[in-house]
């Protein structure tokens, strides 16, 4: 496979990807560090070599999803770790495979010996082939970050209108106040555990306590400033954690 054909797959998926998300792409990795890197890891094919030698991954932000691209130095402390617990937890674990990506200890990795590409659960479900390639991979990536914009502007719709003020109007804004603490609490709780913004789809699974839908809740958050919407879902900013906290 030509390096060239890994950039210019690479060159569609940033140009599917918002300002802020190419602002959180590292630098290359210089031909130093790609050559310690093949030495702990047996090998490193061409492919991953010029995917990195484009970007050395990325800092917090998400790919797409919470999914993100591992630097090098990640690669290799990742599969370390892997390698070396493979024998003491419920997972298979080939030395042969080199993580591309991580998502709460999830892996997409490349398997040096056949060049396909495997999903690696950390839940202990067998890991399965997901695309025959990296090339092949990467040349969906940006039909799974179209996916999920659409899927963020499709909940968007979702979100009420501005309420009035009638009386009904009122006590419904009122019973959406009573609200807003605990639901606060909730998308911190999702930050946590998805090490990042709360994944849309999450936050509005949240289940309010009064007969209301999250969607309500969900707009008088933002329109108090409580929470943000950011690229990849939500996040609480320093005033919704000092009104939860309060």
């Amino acid at each position: 496979m030509a390096a060239s054909t890994v950039v210019k797959a690479w060159e569609a998926i940033e140009s599917a990807l918002d300002e802020e998300i190419v602002r959180a792409l590292r630098p290359p990795a210089s031909a130093a560090v790609l050559a310690k890197a093949a030495a702990v890891l047996g090998t490193l094919p061409a492919p991953m070599r010029a995917l990195l030698a484009r970007h050395d991954g990325m800092r917090d932000s998400p790919l797409f999803l919470n999914v993100r691209l591992l630097p090098i130095a990640e690669i290799v402390k990742t599969w370390r770790m892997r390698l070396e617990s493979s024998e003491s937890v419920p997972y298979e674990w080939s030395r042969g495979w080199i993580p591309i990506t991580d998502a709460d200890g999830d892996h997409v990795c490349l398997d040096a010996k056949s060049g396909r590409i495997v999903g690696f659960t950390n839940a202990g479900a067998r890991a399965r082939v997901i695309a025959p390639s990296l090339l092949a991979w990467l040349r969906r990536v940006p039909r799974y970050i179209r996916a999920e914009r659409n899927e963020d502007r499709r909940r968007a719709a979702l979100l009420p209108r501005e309420l009035g003020g009638t009386k009904r109007e009122r006590e419904k804004r009122a019973k959406v106040d009573d609200e807003l603490q605990f639901f606060v609490g909730f998308v911190e709780s999702l930050e946590r555990e998805w090490k990042g913004p709360a994944p849309s789809v999450r936050v509005f699974d949240y289940r309010p306590i009064a007969r209301l839908r999250a969607a309500e809740v969900v707009a008088r958050s933002l329109e108090l400033g409580h929470v943000t919407k950011v690229r990849g879902g939500f996040r609480t900013t320093p005033k919704g954690r000092r009104f939860q906290n309060a």
